[in-house]
Order: C-alpha cells, then sequence, then structure tokens
C-alpha cells in the first residue's frame, strides 16, 4: 500500500530516512498510475483496432462469398489451397472442404500442361512482375475442360515476403464462343459489302473516310490505303459544296435516296446514282454517314446510243 506514510519528523539519520521512503513512495505511486493509464489507454485502442480488423474481416470474407461467378482462390507458396470462395464451388465443383488445406490448385490444371511446367512458369511471372494475367483450359472436378481467363498476383506481408498467390478466375468458354460467333457474322457481312458491284463508304462525322469496299476503290482508280482518312468531297466533282448539300439533306430527311452526281477519278469523272443515310450510335448520336455509289456510265452510255 504505497499511500501509507513513516511518521518520524525528526532530524537523525532515521528522519532523513524516512522522509526518502515516502519520497520514493509518492514516486512509485505516481508511476503506477501512469503506467495503469498507459495500460488502459492501449487497452481500449487494441480492442477498437481488434474490432476494425473484425468487421473489415467480416467484410472481405462477404466480398469473397458473394462472388459467384468469379473464382477467387488463395494458396502459400507450394501451391496449397488456402482460401476458397464460393465462386470456386461453382466453378471447379469441388466443396470448400474438399480443397482447403486439403488440395493443391495444380489439381484445376489439365494434365498436359502440369506436365510442361505451366504453374511453374506463372508462378515465376508473378514472383518477377508482380501479377500476371492469361487464358488457359481447366478442368473441374467431374473432369470436363473449360476455358478460364485468371489473374495471378502475389500475396506479401508487410515486410515484402511472399506469403502465397490469390487467382482470380472466371469461366469465358461462352465469351469465347459468341466472339467466334460474331467474327463468322462480321466475315460473312464483309464478305457481302466487299462482293458488291456498287461503292460502298462509310464517314466519321466530320466527313472523313473511314471505310470502302473494292467497287469504290476501282470506281476512283485509288487504292484503300491511298483513300481511307480523306474527306469524302474530294471525290465529288463540285467537292465541298456537294458534300454539304447532300449533309443538309440527310440531316432534313435522315436518308437519301437516288441522288445523281458526279465523283473524280484520275483521268475524269464518273456518273453516279448515290444513296445515303445517318449511322448513329445506340444513344442516337450520329457517328458518320454510309453511302452507296452506282456507277451510271454504262447507262449513260447506253442513253446516248439510243
Amino acid at each position: 500500500d504505497l499511500t501509507q506514510k513513516v511518521n518520524l519528523t525528526t532530524g537523525d539519520e532515521i528522519g532523513i530516512l524516512a522522509k526518502s521512503f515516502n519520497r520514493m513512495a509518492d514516486q512509485v505511486l505516481n508511476y503506477t498510475r501512469n503506467l495503469e493509464d498507459i495500460v488502459q489507454a492501449r487497452t481500449v485502442e487494441i480492442q477498437e483496432k481488434e474490432e476494425k480488423y473484425r468487421n473489415l474481416s467480416n467484410m472481405l470474407n462477404s466480398v469473397l462469398e458473394s462472388s459467384t461467378e468469379y473464382s477467387i482462390i488463395a494458396t502459400d507458396p507450394n501451391g496449397n489451397i488456402i482460401e476458397y470462395n464460393s465462386g470456386s464451388v461453382n466453378l471447379f465443383g469441388w466443396t470448400k472442404e474438399e480443397v482447403v488445406g486439403k488440395m493443391r490448385i495444380g489439381r484445376t490444371f489439365r494434365r498436359d500442361d502440369r506436365s510442361r511446367g505451366i504453374i511453374q512458369e506463372i508462378s515465376r511471372k508473378v514472383e518477377a512482375e508482380g501479377m500476371t494475367e492469361y487464358e488457359l483450359e481447366r478442368v473441374r472436378k467431374d473432369g470436363t475442360p473449360f476455358t478460364a481467363h485468371a489473374i495471378v498476383t502475389t500475396l506479401k506481408d508487410s515486410s515484402g515476403k511472399t506469403l502465397g498467390f490469390l487467382e482470380i478466375a472466371r469461366d469465358i468458354t461462352e465469351k469465347l464462343a459468341l466472339e467466334r460467333e460474331l467474327w463468322k457474322t462480321k466475315d460473312y457481312l464483309e464478305n457481302i459489302v466487299q462482293s458488291s458491284v456498287d461503292g460502298i463508304v462509310t464517314t466519321d462525322p466530320k466527313g472523313r473516310i473511314t471505310f470502302l469496299n473494292r467497287a469504290f476503290e476501282e470506281m476512283v482508280g485509288r487504292s484503300r490505303e491511298n483513300i481511307i482518312g480523306l474527306p469524302i468531297h474530294q471525290f465529288y466533282l463540285n467537292g465541298l459544296h456537294e458534300a454539304r448539300k447532300i449533309m443538309g439533306i440527310l440531316r432534313g430527311k435522315g436518308t437519301l435516296k437516288n441522288y445523281e452526281t458526279k465523283v473524280v477519278k484520275k483521268n475524269g469523272t464518273v456518273p453516279i446514282l448515290t444513296s445515303a443515310s445517318l449511322l448513329q450510335d445506340e444513344s442516337g448520336q450520329i457517328i458518320g454517314t454510309l453511302g452507296v455509289f452506282k456507277d451510271l456510265t454504262e447507262k449513260k452510255k447506253l442513253e446516248g446510243e439510243l
């Protein structure tokens, strides 16, 4: 009990010792009280941080489990799975109880890819660059393959030491199939456009040519490389005046049908019949024009003979 005092007031050595003892007791009591305050404040701070980290951990776990379309897998440096979310269950078919601490991520790769060292290659890239991104065929628990797009990053502690790896992956099989179908459709439509006997041209909102087919190349006697990017008015006989007249009709009516004019080629002009329309995006903004040019040379020649 440091509040107890030695009640001696004599001036001899015993009295001096008593005063020193009382002073020492007061100092120790003061230090003890300060230490208790520091410990209490530190305890409150630790409790607040624990609550904060607990809330953060709960939030991160909620994010992980709510991501049902994306597989999120964490591994140690040897590839042993230490975290596995519900999206991984949906994608690969193994349950969390089957994989966490019991399975390596290599099981989700094809045997041929494992044999050629693909996992080691991915690990080297991640360690060297901090992350890597790839598309690769993976396998589910039942053995069915699928194409996955994945991003792998390193997990590090505050000192920079690598604790493991984090992979975020999703199934892109349907996306790739859709892309292939779109490319087939694009090629088919381009083939139709290129096979047209009429010249077909598109421009941007400023009138610069962005696309043309072979028929237009032949019509003006110039190659595609020498036409792309040029203003369309350079190919009208009346130049900018004609282009503004056509654009005025398009803006007023939205389309232009069977408009007769002439385009310029290297050694003369070509009479044409043109139809055009405005090109618009999903929001209705004008992104350019589409024009179809029908060569009237043979028609005019026949009319002259008649």
